[in-house]
Formats: structure tokens, sequence, C-alpha cells
């Protein structure tokens, strides 16, 4: 009786948890709003945009849109459950299910419900970072369920048939929903390797083994890859990563590709701690010691999907949800291995690992805070009153000033902010000059913008054109900048000595923050191709009336 209620307790307190961590409002997450805009035109036209909708540099490239079903699942929370707290309470809910159905398959595996618990709640404590309302969401939970129906069946509790009914029509509402379905392909395509190794070790000992188990996963994959062509785009979609992945500039921009960063950070202040990374560190050392003390796991599959999100997940930080997801069973197994032979042992170490887990997941919650004190629990408690995003994170200011302005078209705003922009303005309002979509455009508008932001010469990048030919090319009329960057600064220092060509008509430094420090900036064209006068006047006027008291834009620069 104690037991249960011990692992009542503990199964709650981990799952309260996790609910927190998906529970908060939005803080610098930008995708989020986009993901939302375009499931809400496609509602509107009842159709998939053929061209891009949100860029006029792009207006004429095809928009292949793995995520459609995705977006409009999120549009649709949004307009009939309570907005924006009914989207992020749907997030919480989900994330929260998701890592229970991690327990439950952890728990299938050991047989043992404390260290099922505990590790779930540590693939959760990994994967925190890349937890969003965006389409990845529905990929993390499929990608667990794949797991657990592949376990089943290697293990003789699922029939194949019932793995294929299951798994197939599965994979064409993923391919649907986010261009994460090749991590089924992925999954089936380990068990098959895993079957093949185990038949040919089989081999050598003497056994003579038919190769069914082989060949029937070989046919599923083939399969899956038929299935996943179930979709407005077809095969097309298959080749949407590359123009990403095997992109030489935005390998080294894009988070998705870059390294993990190690806990211990040496900064010029001192060493910092990243309590976020310490988890998935620890997790990898953990894994990694019992696998060679132990030297086996149950499978060939479960070691080559151990050792490949091990590595995807270190190597590419914003895959740690699946490193997470995809270790929890075999780490569950290998601690099960490694407890003591008696029971009285057993129960004490079963018994520390929870007291220390459920301590542990309590203290990030409501004591660990990164930026401090932005802890989760402190969030949660502004997401229950009401405050469903970061003020400071959104320039919904400059977004309202440009609305009353009506400043002519063709803007241009820095990618990191782009999916708000887009969320308010674009495409009935403004169109952007490019995003952060990069399986559309690749590093092509990325280039120009970088060359832009950093007010870069001719003979200083590699494109061979300046930051103003650029902007002359595209007929850029105005344009949004954050307050640090190095265009802010050229235009600032050009305007003082009186031989710019942009006007400077607007600020806004986020709530807390020095008035020189961040923000935005507004620069309006000035050479001809606006009328800048009445414009000038205008936009002055309405930032008297929105700033009282503040210095106009021109003293400030």
């Amino acid at each position: 009786m104690k037991r249960r209620l011990f692992l009542a307790i503990l199964g709650a307190l981990l799952l309260l948890v996790v609910f927190s961590y998906g529970w908060v409002p939005l803080r610098t997450s930008q995708d989020d709003w986009w993901h939302l805009k375009t499931g809400a035109w496609i509602v509107e036209h009842g159709s998939l945009p053929v061209y891009d909708i949100f860029t006029y540099t792009g207006a004429d490239t095809v928009w292949y849109n793995h995520e459609w079903l995705s977006q409009v699942i999120f549009w649709l929370i949004y307009e009939h459950c309570g907005g924006l707290f009914g989207l992020l309470t749907f997030k919480a809910f989900w994330v929260a299910l998701t890592f229970a159905g991690v327990a439950w398959l952890s728990w299938r595996r050991c047989g043992v419900w404390v260290v099922a618990l505990v590790v779930a709640w540590l693939a959760a404590e990994i994967s925190r970072r890349g937890i969003y309302v965006r389409p990845p969401l529905f990929s993390y939970a499929l990608f667990a369920l794949y797991l657990g129906l592949f376990d089943a069946w290697k293990r003789s509790r699922l029939s194949g048939w019932v793995l294929a009914a299951v798994t197939v029509p599965l994979m064409i509402l993923w391919a649907n929903l986010h261009g994460m379905y090749l991590l089924g392909i992925v999954v089936c395509g380990a068990y098959c390797c895993g079957e093949f190794v185990e038949w040919c070790w089989r081999r050598r000992k003497g056994e003579t083994l038919p190769l069914r188990r082989v060949l029937f996963l070989c046919g599923l994959g083939v399969g899956f890859v038929l299935a996943a062509c179930v979709n407005p785009y077809g095969w097309k979609l298959f080749f949407l990563g590359s123009k990403f992945m095997n992109d030489p500039y935005l390998s080294k921009v894009i988070s998705e590709m870059q390294v993990s960063p190690f806990f211990l950070v040496k900064t010029s202040a001192g060493w910092s701690f990243i309590p976020g990374f310490f988890a998935c560190w620890f997790t990898a050392a953990l894994f990694v010691a019992l696998l060679l003390w132990k030297r086996r796991l149950p499978s060939v599959a479960d070691l080559l999907l151990s050792l490949f999100f091990l590595y995807q997940g270190l190597m590419h930080w914003r895959l740690l949800v699946l490193f997470g997801i995809a270790i929890s069973g075999p780490l569950s197994w290998l601690i099960v291995q490694s407890l003591p032979r008696s029971e009285s042992g057993r129960r004490r170490v079963l018994g520390a690992i929870g007291v220390v887990g459920g301590v542990l997941a309590m203290s990030m919650m409501t004591l660990v805070g990164e930026p401090p004190p932005q802890t989760f629990l402190r969030r949660n408690i502004l997401l229950s009153h009401g405050e469903t995003m970061d003020a400071a994170s959104y320039p919904e200011a400059v977004v309202r000033f440009i609305e009353r302005a009506d400043l002519p078209d063709n803007m241009f705003s820095p990618l990191n902010y782009c999916g708000y922009f887009m969320w308010r303005l674009a495409p009935e309002k403004h169109k952007l000059f490019t995003d952060n979509r990069f399986d559309i455009w690749g590093s092509k508008w990325w280039l120009e913008h970088e060359v832009i932001l950093s007010a870069s010469e001719k003979s200083e990048n590699v494109l061979g054109k300046s930051w103003h030919e650029l902007l002359d090319e595209h007929g850029v009329n105005f344009l949004v900048l954050n307050r640090d960057s190095q265009l802010h600064e050229r235009l600032a220092t050009d305007a003082s000595h009186g031989g710019s060509d942009w006007a400077h008509i607007y600020y806004w430094i986020p709530p807390g923050e020095p008035v020189a420090g961040h923000g935005f900036s507004i620069w309006l064209r000035s050479n001809g191709i606006v009328d800048r006068s009445a414009l000038v006047a205008k936009s002055l006027e309405l930032f008297r009336e929105e700033n009282p008291g503040r210095p106009l834009p021109s003293v400030v620069e």
C-alpha cells in the first residue's frame, strides 16, 4: 500500500512538473506566430497556398508546406478554444500526455515504475528547450508511439499485421503534420537492420532461421515511403531538408545544427552554469557508463537507435527532444539491470531514485530560472493570470505604429522577429523581405539579409553587393531594425552628418531597458521613392501621441 501511494505521489508530481514546462507564456519564440497565421489563411481560403504568401522577394517561389495540417489544428484551437491561452493549455496537456506515454513505454521495457517515471522526467527535462507551439509537437508523440509499437512487435506482443495496420495509416497522417515523418522510416530501418544483424549472428552459431522478419520490415519500410507520399506534394517532401542541411552557410547559423553546449561555460565574467543542458549531458554519461558496464541491450535496434539519437542530440541541440525520447526505454532497462539483486537493496536504491528524482524535478520547476527569476512556476503563475506572452519579446508597439502610420510597401525586418510580423502584418498589410523558413529559401535571402543588417559594403561579402544596392534592388521603402544592429548605427552616423537617404521616424524600447539598449527603430526612405515629408510629419505626430515626453527619434539616433 505504501509503495503504491509513493508511486502515485511521484507520478503526479512529475506529471505536474512536465505540464509546468509546457504551460508558460510565449517568450522569444517566433515561429509559433507564422504557423498560426498560415493555419488561419488555409482555413479562410479553403486551400493551400501554391506560392509564398508572406514575402515579396519570394512571391514567385513554390511553397511545399509540409506542416499544413498542424497549422490548421493550431488555428482551430486558437479560434474556438480561448485564443492563445487555450492554445498554450493544449500544448501543455499534449506535452504531459507525450511524456506520460514515454513513462509507460519505459515501464514496459524495464518493469519498474519508479525508474520509468524518473527517466521520463529526465527526457522531459532534456526536451524543455525544444517545447513550443509548433508542428514538431506531433512528431515527438508519434516518434514515441512508433518506438513503442516496434518494441512490442520485437517482443512478440504485437503481430506484424497489426503493426502494419496501425503504423502505415499513421504515416499518412504524420506526413501531413510535419516533416519529421522521416523518423518513422528511421525506426523501421533500425529494426530492419537489427533483425538482419541478429539473423547473421544466429547463422554463425549454426541456427537456421528464415529471413521473413527482415523481409517483413523491408516491405513495411517500402509501405512507409509510399504512405508518406500521400500528401499534397507527393514525393517532393523527401527532398525539402536538403535546402538547409547541405547549405554551407546555414549549417553555421541554424540552431538545429549547432552542437549542444556543455552545462559549464566560461565567459568573460567567469564560469556560468546552464541548468537546461545539465540533464542531457548527465543522461548521456549515465547511458554510456551503464552500457559499457553491462555491454548489452535487449536488441541491436535499441543500440542503433540509442547511439544514433545520442549523437544527433549532442551534435544538434534542437534534436535533444528526440534523444530524450529515444534513449528512455534502453536507459530504463540498463538502470534496472544494474540494481542490487537483494530485495532490500533494490528497495533502498529505488526509493532513493524516486526521492532524488522528485526533489530535482520540483527544484527545476520552482527554483531554477533561465534567466533568473524566470522559473517555470513563476511563468505558470503569469499565465494563470492571463499573461499569454512576454511583452518585451514581441514588438507589438512597433507593429501598431506601422499600421497607424500607413507606411508604404516593401519593409525590411530582422529574421529573429519575422514570425510576429507575419502574424500581425503579412500578407494583408505588409509582406516581409524574408523570414527563416530555410526549407523554402535555403541561404539565398539569408545572405542578403545579413549583408543589409551588417551594413556590409561590396568588397566585404560573398555577394559582391553593398547593403544600399540590395535595398535599392528590392525597392525597400522602410526598415525595422534592432537598435544595436550595425545598419542602425550606420544610418544614425550618416544622419548625424546630414548625408543619409533615410529618415529616423520611430523607436521603441522594451520595458525596463535603457534608451541606448535593446529595442527597434524604423527608418523611412527619403530619396524620392515615397512622399517623405508627409509621412515623416505623420509619423512624428504619432510618435508624440504614443510616447508623450520622450525625445523625438532624430534626437536619439
